[in-house]
């Protein structure tokens, strides 16, 4: 399945991008089109934002970079929270 594809590759993957002629069921039913793209931290998947459009064809080059985008600084958010609790575990022991 697409979604699987971008945890495998840890790549943007375009799902879908016109249902009606697609053998994948849209969920939601009224979505057109379709995008997963994964959330790495530190070379580990840490989530999967996927973006569903009530277009056909909704996600040229330039949406996928933004969701990209969007995902380096979820990735960035997470690292820093891990970060910020560790920090507050090493002063639990001081």
């Amino acid at each position: 399945a697409p979604i699987e594809q971008a945890v495998v590759d840890k790549e943007i993957v375009v799902v879908v991008n016109n249902y009606p002629e697609s053998t994948i069921a849209a969920f939601p039913p009224k979505a057109m089109s379709a995008i997963a793209a994964p959330i790495q931290y530190g070379g580990q998947l840490t989530g999967i934002v996927h973006v569903y459009s009530d277009r056909i064809d909704a996600f040229p080059q330039r949406l996928q970079d933004f969701i990209k985008a969007l995902t380096n600084q979820a990735a960035i958010a997470v690292g820093n929270a891990i970060r910020y609790q560790q920090q507050l575990e090493r002063s639990e022991l001081l």
